[in-house]
């Protein structure tokens, strides 16, 4: 029998995150961050852990059209490089989420049933190609048993697994309790997926797993701000919140048809850095575990074996890896820089007249209006940045699509009738003033990092926020 079915919400990979996984080898892992050599070498580590991905997207439309956009974003899933590799024969991922809270209990029945047909076509998408779809998902505190068996009739007879986000505050049984004193039975935030589960297994009995998607504190819940225990304005002691967890795992460890929950957050990006498990939690729950009889399913290595690298590590720069040297080059003047124009027109409302070359050869470029009715944005290098650095950064220009390099020519020469963007990467006083000088209408976007590592965490805060600039 398991120790707990605490498991991981991660939402960015990092040396913490590896080592906390190493420590507590969860069996339930879900992930927002998919770096395929670091998922491959858990899977390794944790072969019959239940990892499952979300892929973070700021648009999650699906009423026009709700089978053509379910394909497609399933489609858009399965691209993602860690799908592509397998250990001893099998996907790394288990699953895959659909949407993420995008509808809501007093979302009219239409909606609902459109996303019901959204999700049918996901799961079969996502089935097709071996993995299982994670359905429904929805905010703390919606929905009941009688909508989903009303309007999610496709989504229940097609997936195996469920999705619920619970929540609470200050201590997770707190409505719970309430709920018992005032005679209704409970399970209104914390443990309402036993509530819809007891109605939707009376149709479809072991139909069903359910999963705890989210789990945490949050003031949101009372009409707070959305921050969690951590925050400092009203802070949670670990030893309260500890005892909160402990409740909600004796609850969960009586279903058999739950599968686990996973803590929001475990590898926090901002803005949910008060939502943290990583420290006074993770030590209490290592505790946890420790303290329960280990069970006889893995047998314990002799004696004299010589233990091996830990199994999951993050890359990093080699340790003679020069940082990263600043955008100290004074670029040369306008006319010097090939089709630099010479002023520089103002912005936004560019002309899309041809536009001659800087560099007095003649060449002219000719913009159709439709290829300058955009906003342009340029990452800019530092000259000779290392490798790393672009790699940091590969997860943040594949959402975006964001153009990138190292010739500030080509930075200053992008311009759309939008506006124009620029995001300098320590950059130096001297390159800040001559681009402005070259084109003080576009927006400067600087970022300071003095490491890859720092570089991604800064990249991946954009991400979840669905911006490319501040």
């Amino acid at each position: 029998m398991a120790q707990h079915k605490l498991g991981f919400h991660i939402n960015a990979i990092s040396k913490p995150v590896a080592d906390a996984i190493v420590r507590i080898r969860p069996q339930l892992i879900k992930t927002l961050h998919h770096d395929a050599n670091f998922w491959r070498k858990a899977r390794e580590l944790l072969p019959d852990a239940f990892i499952f991905g979300r892929l973070y997207t700021p648009n999650q439309e699906f009423e026009d059209d709700p089978v053509k956009r379910g394909r497609k974003f399933a489609e858009r899933i399965l691209k993602e490089e860690v799908n592509k590799f397998e250990v001893n024969g099998k996907p790394i991922y288990n699953a895959w989420e659909s949407f993420n809270e995008t509808i809501t209990e007093t979302t009219n029945d239409d909606k609902q049933k459109k996303y019901d047909d959204f999700q049918v076509a996901f799961g079969e998408k996502m089935r097709a190609e071996g993995f299982e779809p994670v359905g429904m998902n929805f905010a703390a505190g919606n929905f009941s048993g009688q909508q989903f068996l009303a309007n999610f009739p496709g989504t229940l007879e097609t997936y195996k697994y469920l999705g619920f986000h619970e929540y609470d505050w200050p201590t997770l049984d707190r409505l719970h309790k309430i709920g018992l004193a005032a005679g209704n039975g409970g399970m209104w935030l914390a443990l309402r997926y036993r509530r819809i589960m007891q109605v939707v297994r009376k149709i479809f009995p072991d139909r069903h797993t359910a999963i705890v998607t989210e789990l945490g504190m949050t003031r949101g819940v009372v009409g707070g701000p959305d921050v969690g225990p951590w925050n400092p304005d009203e802070p949670i002691s670990p030893d309260d919140y500890w005892q909160s967890l402990l409740w909600y795992n004796s609850e969960i460890m009586k279903d058999d048809f739950a599968l686990g929950a996973c803590l929001f957050v475990v590898g926090a990006i901002h803005p949910w850095e008060s939502f943290e498990h990583l420290g006074p939690i993770m030590d209490k729950l290592a505790a946890f575990q420790e303290s329960t009889p280990s069970q006889p399913d893995e047998p314990a290595p002799p004696a004299d074996s010589t233990p091996d690298e830990p199994p999951i590590h993050i890359d990093e720069p080699p340790a003679d890896t020069p940082t990263i040297p600043p955008a100290d080059t004074i670029p040369p003047a306008a006319g010097d820089i090939p089709g630099a124009p010479s002023p520089p027109p103002t912005f936004p409302g560019a002309s899309t007249a041809p536009i001659a070359g800087g560099d007095g050869s003649g060449v002219t470029i000719q913009f159709p209006p439709e290829a300058a009715a955009v906003h342009t944005h340029y990452f800019l290098f530092p000259k000779n940045t290392p490798a790393w650095w672009y790699a940091a950064a590969q997860d943040y220009f594949e959402q975006f699509g964001i153009t990138r390099g190292e010739r500030l020519e080509e930075a200053l020469f992008l311009r759309g009738t939008q506006g124009h963007t620029i995001t300098l990467l320590n950059p130096s006083p001297e390159v800040t003033a001559k681009i402005k000088q070259l084109n003080p209408a576009a927006t400067l976007d600087v970022i300071t990092a003095a490491s890859p590592a720092e570089l991604a965490d800064i990249l991946r805060g954009r991400i979840m926020q669905g911006v490319p600039f501040p």
